[in-house]
């Protein structure tokens, strides 16, 4: 079912705001709470955000395959596996800020 264009709008802006929301609620986290896991092999609240950013990215290429291919192909990623491997604890949260996508298209086809 086509969203309306006011109704695209709405969601557009709603998603907009969200990594303010997110950020201003980070603020009001503990440094040291922020490293914290609440079990060996969940993740910590750094780790989501960090998440958050290559989640995007990844977000951005998909809708790009989505909108420009015949028969587009969405390659999955092991989320884990990033975490671990890329160590998202060492990466700093403001540069994860600015790596998210910024991608909005101006017309979505029908």
């Amino acid at each position: 079912m086509p969203f309306s264009s006011q109704e695209r709008a709405a969601l557009i802006e709603r998603y907009a705001r969200g990594p303010v929301l997110l950020k201003a609620a980070l603020a009001k986290v503990p440094r040291d709470a922020l490293t914290w896991r609440p079990a060996p092999a969940k993740w910590s609240a750094h780790e989501i955000v960090v998440h958050c950013a290559d989640s995007e990215t990844n977000a951005h290429a998909r809708l790009r395959y989505l909108l420009a291919e015949q028969k587009p192909v969405i390659q999955g990623y092991d989320q884990d596996r990033w975490a671990k491997t890329l160590d998202y604890h060492s990466l700093p949260l403001e540069p994860a800020w600015q790596r998210s996508s910024r991608y909005a298209p101006t017309r979505c086809p029908s």
